[in-house]
């Protein structure tokens, strides 16, 4: 796969694109698509396979030192917030931060709730040197894994067509 390399800032530069939800296995949502942006992988994600926000919520650093933790009925999913940002700002976890399971294994998405509230969630999914942020509606937020075993399928089959 193809993608940019490094800006002389030392930014990363990739390429963005949008699939249908269908595309990804949720097929009773015609109307939507998620925002993809692939890119080299970062050093800070190749090591971790999560974002720093989500690294910071899950082991109380940065903004995340004074956090908020709460169980999230509607997802099934604890949702932990830096209180400073909290509630537009939040990360999606199956378990809370204080368990024995890994970072990797128990971190669903980096959300923020925008305008008119409406939510939007990002994963990081790391194949090879590809980074991909995986950006869908926080309305789906609970069919993260379909929306990520369909894409990395989409993403073996692009491998395979160069």
């Amino acid at each position: 796969m193809f993608l940019a390399g490094k800006l002389p800032s030392g930014t990363v530069s990739g390429v963005s694109l949008k699939i249908p939800y269908q595309d990804l296995g949720i097929q009773n949502a015609t109307e939507y698509s998620a925002v993809v942006l692939l890119s080299d992988v970062d050093d800070f994600t190749a090591q971790y396979q999560v974002n720093l926000s989500a690294y910071n919520a899950w082991f109380g650093g940065g903004l995340y030192n004074d956090k908020i933790i709460e169980w999230h009925k509607g997802s099934g999913l604890y949702k932990v917030g830096a209180k400073a940002s909290y509630p537009m700002f939040w990360n999606y976890f199956k378990v809370a931060p204080e368990s024995s399971m890994d970072l990797q294994d128990s971190w669903v998405a980096s959300c923020t709730e925008g305008i008119k509230g409406k939510v939007l969630c990002d994963q990081v999914i790391v194949m090879g040197d590809t980074q991909s942020k995986l950006s869908i509606k926080g309305d789906y937020v609970g069919d993260i894994e379909t929306f990520i075993t369909h894409y990395k399928r989409h993403l073996d089959s692009w491998k395979q067509s160069e």
